[in-house]
């Protein structure tokens, strides 16, 4: 993407944002697509897209509550053992053919500095993000437990 392309996208982040976030899809449990509906999942990912076109639609990890990773489709709150290690990261990008997707997984990340975390937790979501975003369209991939 070349420099002007990557003006535009900043300075038109927030109404991008908003759209991308409106068109993105999700696995119900039943193992249909369903649009986020949920106006805290929603605010998350029009945050983190907004964030991703201001840096030059370069994708972007964010930690998000718990609460809000519970109100995307296909999660479950997490293992009692584990509920009070998990953190929620959310990642978006630009998947292959221009089309805004995203990843959201609970990782637990022990015996770390807050930072070491951050950066763990970074690697691991764009390496998931990066499954998501080779395939164009919505995806039909093994985070949905399809293959």
């Amino acid at each position: 993407m070349n420099r002007s392309a990557r003006r535009k996208l900043a300075a038109n982040a927030e109404a991008l944002s908003v759209l991308m976030a409106a068109s993105c899809l999700g696995y119900s449990k039943a193992g249909a697509l369903e649009r986020i509906k949920d106006a805290g999942a929603t605010k998350a990912l029009k945050s983190a897209f907004a964030s991703m076109l201001r840096q030059g639609g370069e994708p972007v990890v964010i930690q998000i509550g718990n609460e809000v990773a519970n109100a995307f489709p296909f999660q479950s709150v997490p293992d009692v053992i584990f509920a009070s290690l998990a953190k929620a990261w959310l990642a978006v990008g630009i998947d292959s053919e221009g089309r805004g997707t995203y990843a959201m997984r609970r990782l637990v990340i022990a015996g770390r500095t807050e930072a070491q975390e951050r950066d763990i937790a970074e690697v691991a979501m764009l390496g998931e993000l990066a499954r998501e975003l080779n395939v164009p369209s919505f995806p039909v991939g093994t985070t949905a437990g399809r293959r």
